[in-house]
């Protein structure tokens, strides 16, 4: 019996006296792996892998678990090698590589290992999507817009750079390093194709890609013809231009046009159409002008001209605001009337229509009763040919606040002395019916006899169109008065702005 006891204390002692790592070992579970991922599983040299063990361990023990990633030799690196999940970081590669990265999990008593594989490919080159002119046809006055897109799916190991490379003789462009530059192509003869490259490089692999444009030599416009209609015409007359014009290439631009006139030739509607209308100055005798059209198809310019015969429509215009404009007074001018003391003509610097005037008084002078009193200004002019011509001027006639009722003016004019007679009369001679019967008067006004304020036709204008013959003429504009008793009785005539035009 005391034996007995004696071995079992033994055998407890034994036990007792043993390590404790002893006794656990005989109890502890290993850890179990149960995955091992890198994501993703295939990468270039210059990309990263995300790496992570999933374990367990059941016995949650002796000691929490711990990690060690075991990269081979020339496989690369971890960002941890102590973590579950660190970044696996693969070594520069020429052709495609598979690595086996192991990690060991451990309890502190037992290890469990477990394995990935991936897969490392060298640079990936950059790719190109596409390459494109705009236009892809163009002529050799114009430009086109180049355009290259590409990616680098590794984005390394530089940001991508380019190369336009243009063949000799096959133009330029603006920047050979830009993604877009501008083409600009050499001058050339009928047509022809230049293919243009470009290359992509990521720094260690480059690719080339291209794109063709065709180019075309510009063939100049053609003029057809250029018609003034009508082109011979008087200087308040108007012509139609047109230019007839063809592009046998049409272009680079549609055709535009450009009118050129010669100074002093006048103006036109518009200088920019094809069809303007032509405003000719006001001349002084006749004058040719040379008008010049230029049409261009926006690289080349060809030009015609056409002549237009502009003829002096004003025989003459005379404004009397500085000078007679060669007239010259002259008493006596109408009615054969011989009391040519009584006859005065000036020049008036202000009064007129508009500016100065020529001025005739009748009368005034003494107290001497005088019959029949006239005077005018003369003007010798010259017309070119046979034709209708147009007299125009305006005139103020009075008579002065003296002159009796039976006292009258006449506004009167001629030419090669022949009256122009209209026999217009105003209120007074309607009332007191006094006429000649010639009817060589334009005008005629009586006196009221009141001694108080004249009276006056106010400013009228003389329209009158008659037809002369070539040569030598002689315009007298004036007027006639049949009596003054007083020096206080006159009458008075302004003329102003004079013209004599042919139709």
């Amino acid at each position: 019996m005391y034996k007995n006891n004696k071995i079992q204390f033994s055998v407890i002692l034994f036990f007792l006296c043993l390590p404790a790592s002893i006794l656990i070992a005989q109890d502890n579970l290993a850890p179990v792996v149960k995955t091992v991922i890198a994501s993703p599983n295939s990468i270039s040299y210059r990309q990263t892998s995300q790496l992570l063990v999933d374990a367990n361990d059941q016995d949650n023990g002796p000691l929490p678990l711990k990690y060690k990633w075991i990269i081979p030799s020339g496989a690369g690196a971890v960002s941890n090698a102590e973590v579950s999940n660190p970044a696996y970081i693969p070594p520069e590669v020429n052709s495609p590589q598979t690595f086996t990265l192991q990690v060991e999990v451990s309890d502190g008593n037992k290890i469990a290992i477990g394995k990935v594989e991936v897969t490392v490919t060298g640079n990936i080159p950059p790719i190109i999507s596409f390459v494109s002119a705009s236009p892809d046809s163009i002529f050799d006055t114009l430009t086109s817009q180049l355009l290259v897109s590409a990616y680098d799916d590794d984005n390394g190991p530089y940001a991508l750079s380019y190369n336009w490379i243009v063949p000799a003789g096959a133009g330029t462009v603006s920047s050979p390093v830009v993604t877009n530059p501008i083409y600009t192509p050499p001058k050339v003869s009928g047509a022809q194709t230049f293919r243009i490259i470009v290359n992509v490089s990521d720094g260690k692999s480059t690719i080339g890609g291209y794109v063709d444009i065709d180019v075309r030599g510009n063939v100049a416009p053609v003029i057809n013809a250029v018609n003034a209609r009508p082109d011979t015409i008087m200087d308040t007359q108007t012509s139609q231009l047109t230019v007839s014009a063809a592009d046998q290439d049409n272009g680079p631009t549609a055709l535009t046009y450009n009118w050129v006139m010669p100074q002093g030739a006048g103006s036109l509607n518009d200088y920019t159409i094809p069809g303007p209308t032509y405003i000719p100055a006001d001349v002084d005798g006749d004058k040719v002008f040379r008008l010049t059209v230029n049409v261009s198809d926006g690289s080349e310019t060809v030009s015609r001209t056409v002549d237009i015969n502009v003829k002096d429509t004003y025989v003459f215009f005379a404004s009397f605001d500085s000078n007679t404009n060669n007239f010259k007074f002259v008493s006596n001018t109408f009615r054969d009337t011989t009391a040519g003391g009584y006859a005065r003509g000036e020049l008036v610097k202000s009064g007129g229509y508009s500016g100065g005037a020529l001025q005739v008084m009748l009368g005034n002078v003494d107290s001497t009763t005088v019959l029949n009193m006239s005077g005018g200004w003369q003007r010798t002019f010259n017309l070119r040919e046979n034709g209708n011509v147009k007299l125009s001027f305006w005139y103020n006639m009075s008579e002065s606040g003296n002159n009796e009722e039976n006292e009258y003016g006449d506004l009167m004019a001629s030419i090669d002395n022949v009256p122009i007679g209209s026999g217009t009369n105003d209120n007074y001679a309607r009332t007191y019916g006094v006429r000649i019967p010639a009817y060589d008067y334009i005008d005629r006004i009586y006196g009221n006899g009141n001694g108080g304020e004249g009276i006056s036709t106010g400013w009228r204008q003389l329209n009158y169109t008659t037809n002369l013959t070539a040569g030598l003429h002689t315009l007298t504009i004036g007027g006639y008065s049949n009596q003054k008793t007083d020096d206080s009785e006159s009458t008075t005539i302004l003329i102003d702005n004079v013209s004599l035009m042919t139709e």
